[in-house]
């Protein structure tokens, strides 16, 4: 109850997941490369397709570059801007 109000107080308007007991099922469901290694970092397109994932910590540099590939990626697929 006390996540689901601090995310409702955030604003949060997206889908959230929240690990209940057991680690596995929530890393399978993730993606089951991830080994559950944090950090870890998932980007997902426009229709909610895991495009880039990886674990440890990069750059900022590095995570613009893989957000604007992302983007492309995504403008090529609808013809137009992302």
């Amino acid at each position: 109850a006390a996540v689901m109000h601090f995310l409702a107080v955030q604003g949060v308007d997206f889908p959230c997941y929240i690990k209940a007991e057991k680690d596995q099922p929530f890393i399978d469901a993730l993606d089951g490369r991830w080994t559950g290694a944090l950090p870890a970092t998932f980007i997902y397109d426009g229709t909610g397709k895991l495009i880039d994932f990886w674990e440890g910590s990069v750059t900022f540099s590095v995570f613009e570059k893989k957000v604007v590939e992302a983007l492309g990626q995504q403008a090529k697929s609808t013809g137009g801007n992302p």
